[in-house]
């Protein structure tokens, strides 16, 4: 089941319908190659930028981010018919 970045976060609300929409513009970004670098995945500079601003916006927590995230899923998992199967992988792997 593919994720829609845009229903992935919709519930999400940064105070702002635009530092909302740059979210899911670089979120998508993001996902559409995850094994990129943030830098890597960015068309310019001023994606790159804007990302860093955001991401160090105080309008925007990581407890906000994963809310979002988590209702997204549950709502994904109670959509699920009884026959289809749900996993909760865990990678608990560092790179560093």
């Amino acid at each position: 089941m593919p994720c829609n970045i845009t229903d992935e976060f919709a519930t999400i609300c940064l105070g702002d319908q635009r530092r909302d929409e740059r979210l899911l513009h670089f979120v998508a970004r993001l996902a559409e190659n995850p094994a990129r670098s943030m830098v890597a995945s960015c068309k310019g500079e001023a994606e790159i930028k804007a990302g860093l601003r955001l991401l160090h916006n105080e309008h925007l927590s990581m407890e906000q981010f994963l809310a979002a995230h988590r209702q997204a899923t549950l709502l994904r998992a109670s959509n699920l018919d009884p026959d289809e199967a749900l996993l909760f992988i865990q990678d608990n792997r560092s790179l560093v």
